[in-house]
């Protein structure tokens, strides 16, 4: 009763996460996978010929480099969906605040209130030993957000159908997951739950790609961001943004992006009324300030 959408480029991988669902999953179910290996279709076009096929109503959008712990989590999925008519999109990793400044699906808060997550991380390109990344900061079993990550994605058939992937705008491997909660938490709930445990083989990795989706995103829901699903004072809300965008100069600095360009990016934010005098600023000091730091370094 779960139809699985899975863009693939290893077959090690695929084999791997086809046996981990059949020995998990719990009810009745069908894999669409989409031999990706070379890279020659977007993920978000992929995704939308995979909700085009899907013969189930509960679609999951799943990474291959998954191994999901929990024993029958199909039947907790389709339990969730059945008592919360209001949800459209579920996933293991969110964040209650999605930032006006570029940034991925999450925020830092140092008073630890926005991101929700249960799964263990492995790494890939880093040396760092696995590790739980658990943070529940109202304790709940199901928390309601603005974003997920992409790893994992549960929706409706329905809810897929009225808030297609953008292809068109999208045609790489990064940001799809942010654009997909955004379109459509404009009418469904967006949640993460903590009843199911996976285990993540590889971290995200930043790139030019990554850069310029991620503008994009930004530019396309500049109306309606920041959104919020919690409280947050404002002098919080204030540090948020500053720390995200300096993430983001920081990342456009390391990769060699130019002072202008970094420079332009934050005005267009600030004449559209979306960052306070003072912030802008105080962040195109720190363009300059970063740009010094890197050049002596």
């Amino acid at each position: 009763m779960i139809s699985i959408i899975i863009s693939s480029a290893n077959d090690k991988y695929l084999t791997d996460i086809n046996q981990n669902i059949n020995q998990t999953i719990g009810v009745p179910f069908e894999i669409i996978s989409v031999d990706n290996s070379k890279g020659e279709s977007g993920i978000c076009r992929i995704y939308n010929e995979g909700a085009k096929n899907a013969k189930f109503e509960i679609l999951c959008y799943m990474h291959e480099d998954l191994k999901i712990l929990t024993q029958d989590w199909g039947l907790i999925v389709i339990d969730i969906f059945k008592k919360n008519n209001k949800i459209g999109v579920l996933g293991v990793v969110g964040s209650a605040y999605k930032s006006i400044s570029p940034s991925g699906w999450g925020a830092e808060s140092k008073m630890n209130l926005v991101k929700f997550s249960n799964y263990i991380q492995s790494y890939k390109h880093l040396n760092k030993a696995s590790e739980l990344i658990y943070y529940n900061p109202t304790n709940t079993d199901l928390a309601n957000v603005v974003t997920v990550d992409g790893m994992w994605i549960c929706t409706t058939r329905q809810v897929a159908r009225d808030n297609p992937f953008d292809e068109k705008l999208l045609t790489g491997f990064h940001c799809y997951d942010i654009d997909f909660c955004l379109s459509a938490g404009r009418k469904h709930d967006i949640a993460v739950t903590f009843s199911i445990l996976m285990e993540h083989f590889s971290e995200g990795t930043y790139t030019r790609g990554w850069v310029e989706d991620t503008i994009k995103v930004h530019d396309k829901f500049m109306g309606i961001l920041p959104l919020s699903t919690v409280a947050i004072e404002e002098d919080e809300l204030y540090q948020i943004e500053k720390r995200a965008f300096r993430l983001f100069i920081e990342k456009l600095v390391n990769m060699d992006y130019s002072i202008n360009f970094i420079q332009e990016l934050l005005l267009k934010y600030y004449r559209q009324g979306k960052i306070p005098s003072m912030l802008f600023y105080k962040l195109s000091y720190y363009i300059y300030k970063y740009f010094l730091f890197k050049k002596k370094a």
